[in-house]
């Protein structure tokens, strides 16, 4: 009899916890899609502003989406897709600010915004419906070393029209859309020989398949209302071109060409200590603009220091290069500083994160060095980062932001985590995040 009540309840235990992980992915897909949702309406509003000439008001609203919202996808994307991906769809936030802010035609605005719109229709199924990816996928073909420059290149050039194919079909330009992909497939795929290596040295059967995919996103883009699996099936042809790449032998000599440059090996001379006390004066005016009563104009401030001096002086970028996890956490400050004044937390709770920022920062400086770092800068900057991520240090003491008056966990717990954890549900995810730190 007591084995048999034991077989019950572990029947019973077993349905429970199978239903509970069913629910858990429910409805972290939902919460993908309320996400998306989110930030496409945000930048539909930063569009009509722009329209009316309320400039303040359209960089505030895509600023916003991205701090607010976008921050939340940017972790998942990054696992589960690839950093390359997720850097793309960040930027984009800050070029969107950027053009208002140059006086850009309406209509280039609006191409920016729709090719942001697509891009997280594409990436949704991806995060919706589990499509596990290894670590191998996830730094993309532009960062995989095993990859030719010249397959780079070309992966480049599909890529790239691929993403033009996307703007057109939001458009409604079904049939330029269907001639994007078509052109995506002879420059970057037939003529680069690309299919040619593919026949020779996987299977006629894999680069038959490419093809495959090609012909059928050719037709699907032809036609309207497809938005989604138009989105899917690109994220898909990358994924499967990225795989079969590594390794893949060039077909002529003159193929062997240098690769192109990083956008961050732009900024290898870079003076990033005086990058970290501009973001340093940055902050402590906006705090003080916060402590004179002017809580708006301090938000406004803090998301300027993040775009026009972290990001824009590719300091980020090549944060993120070296270490992605590190990255978030400096990307959390800035997040947290404005949700603090936006929720009206006390000045000293404000200052404690921005010292956390200028701490990190500091260890930034030593990691990224001049170009050429010592065996000391190394352990400097080695230290700097433990204590920094020490139990109980100041981040994982007030790791809370809150957002709408609703307080939600931080970000870093998923970029330290080895098993990712959604930020928008703080549930942990099943997908393996690799982050590599150059120590």
């Amino acid at each position: 009899m007591p084995i048999m009540t034991m077989r019950i309840i572990g029947r019973i235990l077993f349905f429970c916890a199978g239903w509970f992980l069913l629910s858990s992915v429910a409805l972290a897909a939902a919460d993908y899609q309320q996400l998306s949702d989110d930030i496409q309406s945000r930048l539909d509003k930063t569009s009509q502003f722009y329209q009316q000439q309320q400039i303040a008001e359209a960089r505030s609203e895509v600023q916003m989406a991205y701090f607010e919202v976008f921050e939340n996808l940017e972790g998942p994307i990054r696992i589960n897709i690839s950093a390359q991906k997720s850097y793309q769809m960040e930027a984009a936030f800050g070029e969107i600010r950027k053009m208002i802010g140059d006086g850009k035609p309406q209509a280039e605005v609006d191409a920016k915004i729709a090719w942001l719109k697509n891009e997280l229709n594409g990436v949704l199924p991806v995060l919706s419906g589990g499509h596990k990816l290894t670590a191998e996928q996830q730094h993309g073909a532009y960062d995989n070393e095993q990859i030719a420059p010249y397959w780079q290149q070309s992966f480049k050039t599909i890529d790239d029209l691929l993403a033009e194919a996307v703007g057109l079909y939001q458009s409604n330009s079904y049939a330029e859309a269907s001639k994007k992909v078509q052109q995506a497939q002879y420059d970057g795929f037939k003529n680069s020989e690309m299919e040619t290596s593919l026949r020779q040295n996987r299977s006629s059967q894999q680069a038959g398949d490419i093809n495959r995919q090609f012909s059928e996103l050719i037709k699907l883009s032809g036609e309207p209302d497809q938005m989604n699996e138009v989105g899917y099936r690109v994220t898909t042809l990358l994924q499967d071109l990225e795989d079969l790449l590594p390794g893949l032998p060039t077909t002529r000599d003159d193929q062997v060409v240098a690769a192109t440059p990083d956008v961050n090996d732009a900024a290898l001379d870079a003076d990033w200590q005086k990058v970290t006390n501009d973001i340093d004066k940055a902050v402590n005016a906006a705090i003080a603009q916060y402590a004179s009563g002017d809580a708006k104009g301090a938000m406004m401030a803090i998301q300027d220091a993040y775009f026009d001096l972290f990001e824009a002086s590719g300091m980020e970028n090549k944060i993120g290069s070296r270490d992605s996890a590190f990255k978030t956490r400096i990307e959390g400050y800035f997040t947290r500083i404005v949700s603090q004044i936006k929720a009206g937390q006390p000045l000293d709770t404000v200052k404690e994160q921005s010292q956390a920022l200028q701490t990190d920062l500091a260890a930034a400086v030593e990691m990224l060095g001049t170009g050429g770092q010592t065996n000391w800068s190394l352990l400097i900057y080695s230290l700097l980062i433990i204590v920094a991520r020490r139990p109980g240090s100041l981040a994982d003491r007030r790791g809370y932001r809150r957002v709408s008056g609703e307080k939600q966990s931080s970000r870093q717990t998923a970029a330290h985590s080895p098993v990712g954890v959604c930020r928008a549900t703080g549930q942990r995810d099943h997908r393996r995040d690799f982050p590599v730190a150059v120590l």
